[in-house]
């Protein structure tokens, strides 16, 4: 943001950055305003507890979290005053360096901590912090101290630790580190702190805390454990605010003479801000005028010295400060003495001390009642409220203290007890004024307890803005604003908008509301036409925010309460306004919900290619008409079928074509159906017609006619001519069965009875179906029970490396057990798989097997691949890839290229890109891709090249034979040579060359013996597999292997150490 100067025609602005506005940090926000009124300055309080200056775009605030802070650097003001001696407290260094870094840009002067590049007015404490250590320290007894800090990393907390620590190494006193502990700045966990240096049973005899308000809870701590301070523990503390009198007895402390260093700041500000619009002015008539940039850097300290101050917490007997004077001392000594003790803390301007120190005396030395009769005046007169109760409490502690600054000899014999009937009127004040106040602040605490409340039970967003005015009105609050950060794309001239959303005047409900929703550049604060407002009284910005993103901010005129806790509020008012979005979300949401439920009511009954009835609506139907045919004994037709052909469309022209397929069929068969027959798609190529009228005398085979011709009728799919057919099974209720599930059953029984009959025809159910038919039928449901149930076996064949002679995987084989508890092999129940659905389910089964055997492996410490066979079913079905991510996912330990996928040969036949572009899916999911029994069908070598693959496995038809008699020789890249068949020697010579320059493995299947091994490592075989590696076997045996391997390798291993070492075997033998 570029810099601006400040318009005549208002009156600038200073920001004020402090933490808070509770207790006296409001008195010296209120003296810095009067400091600026008197220079011609306007003033707002930035107000926010925790900076937050971490951010996600340094150059944008609409991506800055957790504070207001940031906002700040986005105001259009003359300068910054910053309150570090408290913004600090919650602040590590670096961060409080930070943070001033990025207000450095226009004129900024901190109070309190020292910060690099930036005019800083700071205090003197190093004399102070000495004088408090020798008095704390000054009874020799007392050799233990405890030390309460604030924060770790705090400036403040380790300044006054460092002063600690020196003191303690200056007397030879040793610092019992179990004795330093945290309290955070925070009266809970000081107590609580003390607490814990009590429970730790180790003895100390003094307490040194970095606040006054530490200091006070470590005195109630100590005090609820019976302990007396100061005649047992003695306590001190830093900074002498209000908390340091709120105890008894009163904690010695330091005092910071806090309104001198407020009012250097505001005059060095002024000083910056004067030079500031100079530079300004010079730079706009062209002039080179000087980088205002690097003065405002310029590191200036201005230095206030600070007291230390000793009351009775550290008082031990003997101390002179608090023993009556000696006889010698005059009247005039005294009352200087009295004065002096007035004037410690600067009293009220309605307070006159002359007149209230010539009472005190009159009553001292004449025993007169003009003290108790002037502090009646004062008391009445004059009210005592937050700004100034710290004086009072300090001059009620001076009265009681008064008789004892005077001479014996001077001193009045009734003096004494007027002192203490005035100082009984006194306090009785102070209690009174104390506890008004206390119960105004749990008034005002209650009320916002109940907005608090309220936001919980509305759920738009008129009724948080109502709940806040209401508020506002019943707490009596004069002004307040509520601004919302408009969304980003409303930027006008790159300037950040902002929104007037909620408006409160008591003074002028009217132009308030009619100033709501008004836009303005967030830079301005608040719209121009409020921009008075500023001088009229203090106001202060609160974020509001959502969690750590700040939305917008609060602007109060919280002069009316007593203690302001209005950065909670905003945090409310903030998730209120999230929960009222959220709700109006949720109701749209819902809306729209509702009316996609009724879309997908329909959908869900739909099957979304072809548009017929999907399997969930035919289950229904079928159950719904079985019924009524077992009550009115109406016959029933059931007739299954699918497409003959239907994966060889699919392999041969792609996915697309497929699908395609599917929808001319339905299409062609709802327009020859009857009117009361009902067409189903249960998936894939199956598809379910229940005919429910017009069963018998023929009608049922001229409809099934009907279906077969309509099938085989050639397709014209783009440029391809598809021809398929159908072969249908049927069966009739009550006829063959009246139970549902029994009737689907024996018709697709029959539907695989006309596919062995030849198929492109139908069939009937028939009981006395072949028996082999029947013995496959349920072999088919054996499998599916099985990828269910997950019942597969599964053995392990090895693989060889050729280089090494050792193993370097396995291929997975399947298996099952039939009902009879035979073992099926999968060359036999791989074939009945006709299903592109249970094909996938089945491949994923294996694909599990042997991703939980592979972390079993790695579990146990062995390092070793699996590949998995996958049918070419199970890889021309859509989602086959969608569903293999998803498990791999649930498996996030698996090294994916320990895993491999057996993809067939014939799986490379057909069209090239959809085959090309499903390997290279598969290939993204990391798992290794072998093509499997390449050589021994339809071989396609320019795929090879294409195909996104890690290996070849060579089918032994391939393979060079090791017959040395031959007289025919193929020559490869002019050195190698072997006798291998004429017709399969240019193939395999084009699969070497591909493998090699492509990168791809070579893996020989089928190796019988060692005569083989030399040739195939001559043609660059990596590995190889078949009966002279093993053959399948079980889980125990393939882990049986690998042990004798690795013993093998140990044993070798350790023969070759020994015999580096000259050690011979039979040294060890006994």
């Amino acid at each position: 943001m570029s810099s601006q100067i400040v318009s005549p025609q208002k009156t600038p602005l200073v920001a004020i950055v402090i933490d808070t506005q509770e207790g006296y940090r409001r008195q010296l926000v209120r003296s810095a305003r009067q400091h600026l009124r008197r220079q011609g300055f306007a003033s707002a309080v930035i107000a926010v507890r925790n900076p937050g200056i971490d951010f996600l775009d340094k150059d944008d605030f609409g991506d800055i979290c957790d504070s207001l802070y940031q906002l700040a650097a986005r105001f259009d003001v003359a300068g910054t005053l910053l309150m570090s001696n408290l913004l600090g407290k919650h602040m590590s260094s670096e961060a409080l360096v930070e943070f001033a870094a990025r207000l450095s840009w226009r004129p900024l002067v901190n109070v309190g901590n020292r910060i690099d590049g930036v005019e800083s007015v700071v205090y003197e404490m190093r004399e102070a912090l000495g004088d408090l250590m020798v008095h704390m320290l000054a009874v020799p007894e007392r050799q233990n101290v405890a030390f309460i800090r604030g924060r770790r990393g705090n400036p403040d907390s380790d300044q006054v630790e460092a002063a600690f620590r020196e003191a303690m190494a200056v007397r030879g006193l040793e610092i019992d580190e179990s004795l330093v502990v945290d309290g955070g700045y925070l009266p809970s966990d000081a107590y609580v702190a003390t607490q814990q240096l009590l429970a730790r049973g180790k003895r100390f005899d003094a307490v040194i805390a970095a606040s006054d308000t530490m200091a006070a809870n470590a005195v109630r701590a100590l005090q609820s454990h019976g302990i007396s301070v100061p005649e047992q523990i003695v306590v001190s503390g830093i900074d002498d605010t209000p908390d340091s009198l709120s105890t008894y007895p009163p904690i010695t402390t330091i005092r910071r003479f806090l309104y001198v260093q407020i009012e250097k700041a505001v005059l060095a500000l002024v000083r910056q801000i004067r030079k500031w619009e100079g530079d300004a002015a010079i730079e706009s008539l062209g002039a080179a005028g000087r980088n205002r940039t690097e003065t405002a850097r310029k590191t200036i300290v201005h230095r206030v010295p600070s007291r230390f101050v000793a009351r009775e917490s550290s008082a031990a007997r003997g101390e002179s400060f608090f023993e009556e004077v000696g006889e010698d001392v005059s009247l005039e000594e005294s009352r200087q003495r009295i004065v002096q003790g007035l004037l410690w803390i600067k009293p009220p301007h309605e307070v006159d001390i002359e007149a209230l120190v010539d009472a005190l005396m009159a009553t001292l030395t004449e025993g007169s009642s003009a003290a108790h009769e002037y502090m009646q005046y004062l008391l009445t007169r004059f009210a005592i409220s937050e700004d100034n109760n710290h004086w009072w409490q300090h001059g009620y502690r001076q009265l009681l203290l008064a008789p004892k600054r005077v001479a014996a000899r001077h001193l009045h014999p009734l003096a004494v007890r007027v002192i203490a009937d005035a100082g009984m009127l006194f306090g009785a004040v102070l209690w009174s004024a104390r506890s008004r106040e206390l119960l105004e602040i749990q008034r005002q605490r209650q009320a916002q307890d109940e907005l608090m409340l309220d936001f919980n039970s509305v759920s738009r967003r008129e009724d948080v803005l109502a709940e806040l005015r209401r508020y506002f009105r019943e707490s009596g609050i004069e002004r307040a604003w509520l601004v919302l950060l408009r969304p980003e794309e409303t930027r006008r001239h790159k300037e950040r908008m902002a929104e007037l959303t909620l408006a409160h005047q008591l003074d002028d409900m009217s132009t308030a509301a009619a100033l709501e929703r008004t836009e303005f550049p967030l830079a301005d604060l608040l719209p121009a036409a409020l921009r008075g407002e500023f001088e009229r009284d203090l106001l202060t910005v609160y974020p509001v925010s959502i969690g750590r993103c700040g939305i917008g901010y609060l602007v109060v005129d919280a002069s009316s309460l007593l203690e302001p806790r209005y950065a909670a509020l905003g945090a409310g008012i903030g998730q209120a306004l999230r929960n009222c979005s959220l709700i109006e979300s949720l109701e749209k949401k819902t809306t729209v919900l509702e009316a996609s439920n009724t879309r997908l009511s329909k959908m869900a009954t739909l099957d979304t290619l072809t548009g017929l009835p999907n399997r969930a609506s035919f289950e229904e139907e079928i159950q719904r008409q079985v019924r009524h045919s077992r009550s009115s004994a109406e016959p029933l037709a059931l007739l299954f079928f699918d497409l003959d052909g239907f994966k060889k469309v699919n392999d041969s022209f792609g996915h697309a074509v497929g699908d395609e397929l599917l929808k001319m069929v339905a299409q062609r068969l709802v327009h020859r159906m009857r009117g009361h027959d009902q067409l189903f798609r249960l998936g894939g190529d199956e598809f379910v017609l229940i005919l429910s009228e017009g069963v018998g005398s023929g009608a049922t085979e001229r409809v099934v006619q009907q279906v077969l011709d309509c099938v085989s009728t050639p397709y014209r799919i783009g440029a391809h001519k598809v021809e398929v057919t159908t072969s249908i099974g049927i069966a009739l209720c009550p006829e063959h069965s009246d139970q549902a599930d029994e009737l689907v059953r024996f018709a697709d029984e029959a539907m695989y009875h006309a596919k062995h009959a030849g198929r492109n025809g139908y069939a009937i159910h028939d009981a006395r179906l072949d028996s082999t038919v029947r013995r496959e039928w349920r072999l088919l449901e054996r499998i599916r029970q099985a990828v269910i149930d997950k019942q597969f076996g599964h053995d392990l064949q090895p693989r060889r490396a050729l280089a090494e002679a050792h193993v370097t995987g396995f291929v997975l084989r399947p298996w099952l057990k039939g009902d009879d508890g035979e073992r099926i092999d999968e060359a036999h129940w791989r074939r009945l798989v006709d299903s592109g659905v249970i094909g996938v389910d089945i491949a994923l089964n294996h694909v599990e097997m042997a991703i939980r055997q592979l972390i079993d492996w790695q579990n146990d410490g062995w390092r070793m691949a699996i590949d998995v066979p996958v049918s070419d079913i199970a890889l021309a079905q859509e989602g086959f890839v969608d569903k293999l991510e998803s498990l791999l996912a649930g498996f996030p330990y698996l090294e994916h290229a320990d895993l491999g996928l057996l993809i067939p040969e014939r799986c490379l036949v057909g069209a090239e890109e959809p085959k090309i572009k499903l390997l290279q899916r598969l290939s993204g999911t990391g798992l290794r891709l072998l093509i499997d029994g390449y050589g021994a069908g339809h071989s396609s070598i320019r795929l090879l090249g294409r195909v996104p693959v890690n290996a070849i496995i060579v089918s032994p038809v391939m393979m060079p034979r090791s017959d040395t008699n031959s007289d025919t020789n193929l020559v490869l890249d002019s050195s190698l040579s072997m006798d291998v068949d004429k017709v399969n020697d240019s193939i395999l010579k084009a699969v070497v060359n591909i493998a090699r320059y492509s990168g791809i493995a070579l893996i020989a299947d089928g190796v019988h013996d060692d005569s083989e091994l030399e040739a195939l490592q001559a043609l660059g075989f990596s590995a190889i597999q078949g009966p002279l590696v093993g053959k399948p076997a079980s889980l125990d045996a393939a882990e049986w292997l690998l042990e004798q391997e690795l013993n093998a390798e140990l044993d070798a291993t350790a023969a070759l150490e020994a015999s580096a070492f000259g050690v011979r075997e039979t040294d060890f033998e006994i």
